[in-house]
């Protein structure tokens, strides 16, 4: 009973008096985005936007006060990005909290020139980074003007980015990864890494963030773009897309149809002696909107739109893979289907894989399933 009351004791202690490590919530400078870039005498150059603690994600704000800037921007340079973080903490009276950060921008001209070496290395190691935090690529020149740029939506842009990203079940050009998966796709033998790009919208000057065209990479380098279209038909083929809308034309008119569900086969085979790629995709969508008089209820109707959709989809797969040969990228991880379902045959080639991915023949097959033609099967007349 007496070790029984000790032990309590102990344990009463150690809860009121709390963690010895532990960091006072308003003494921490909570960071949600970070930027990497080379400075002009090529150091690493290092952006952070720390959330105000003012703004509606932090804290309210006193009535009759000034309106205050939802995050604070803070730079440095260093040799490596360890010591731009100190060079920001010895400025500042906050203690760095990494955790949650959202979102890590790298700039275009860094990750052609440089490549990822100088940064990944970091985001492996250091124990405050998740894996979970999303990596994009600024378009080349944009990296300043999105980390410092307030856009105008109250809240910090990291947090703008996140939820953009959420936006993935309605959005089937986004193909954002997050570190952890970069990073196998970095690693895993006979594919390459890629992810979206991020800039200020040219359309309006309401500063708004635009997630769009996928930055791919050879190695460590990254060595161009895929735009909407082409970046579609990847994440299609890779079995990444999660929703969406697709239009198409038809009968003089434009069809949308919303993607409830892909599924994609990879299958690597020897056909008279030459290496292929059979790719075979199923893809599940409903009647969106119908800007033409067509009636939905006839077969040969729906069975025209289920082939138009499964057409324009190939193009799109066959534009991504066209992109990539020329850039001989294997984004497709055709060559690691080789290493897991003909290991045999990988072994000799792993070493000359790029020899051959040029000339890879695909077999890509699309089979589309229109399931639901909506309420309104006939378009009204006007």
């Amino acid at each position: 009973m007496k070790k029984i009351l000790f032990f309590l004791t102990i344990l009463v202690t150690f809860t009121l008096s709390g963690c010895w490590d532990s960091v006072e919530t308003e003494k921490l400078g909570v960071i949600t985005l970070l930027g990497v870039e080379l400075s002009d005498n090529d150091n690493i150059k290092l952006t952070v936007q720390e959330v105000s603690p003012k703004s509606p994600s932090t804290g309210s704000q006193s009535s009759g006060s000034a309106p205050q800037a939802p995050f604070y921007a803070y730079s440095e340079e260093g040799s490596t990005i360890s010591e731009a973080i100190q060079k920001i903490s010895s400025s500042q009276h906050k203690n760095i909290y990494l955790s949650h950060a959202k979102a890590i921008i790298l700039d275009e001209e860094m990750v052609r020139s440089k490549g990822l070496k100088p940064v990944i290395d970091f985001y492996q190691r250091f124990p405050d980074m998740r894996l979970k935090t999303w990596l994009l690529i600024s378009k080349s020149g944009q990296l300043d003007s999105i980390l410092t740029t307030n856009t105008g939506l109250n809240t910090d842009t990291g947090t703008i980015l996140s939820e953009t990203i959420a936006n993935d079940k309605v959005n089937s050009y986004m193909t954002v990864k997050n570190l952890k998966d970069f990073i196998e796709m970095l690693g895993e033998p006979g594919s390459e890494a890629y992810t979206s790009g991020v800039s200020i919208s040219p359309r309006d000057a309401s500063n708004k963030i635009d997630i769009k065209d996928t930055a791919i990479f050879k190695n460590d380098k990254m060595i161009g773009w895929l735009k909407d279209d082409e970046s579609r038909g990847l994440s299609i083929a890779n079995d990444n897309v999660k929703g969406g809308f697709m239009s198409i034309p038809f009968e003089d008119n434009v069809l949308s149809l919303r993607i409830l569900k892909v599924a994609s086969k990879v299958r690597p085979i020897i056909n008279n002696g030459e290496m292929q790629i059979n790719l075979n995709v199923k893809v599940l969508s409903n009647i969106a909107e119908s800007q033409g008089m067509s009636d939905f209820l006839k077969e040969d109707t729906i069975e025209k739109v289920q082939q138009l959709q499964s057409e324009q989809i190939k193009n799109e797969i066959t534009a991504a893979l066209n992109k990539s040969k020329n850039l001989n990228s294997d984004i497709f991880e055709f060559g690691n289907y080789f290493n897991m379902y003909l290991p045999k045959i990988w072994k000799d080639i792993d070493d000359d894989w790029y020899s051959y991915y040029p000339n890879l023949q695909v077999n890509i097959n699309v089979n589309t399933t229109v399931k639901n033609i909506g309420n309104n099967y006939k378009t009204l007349k006007y």
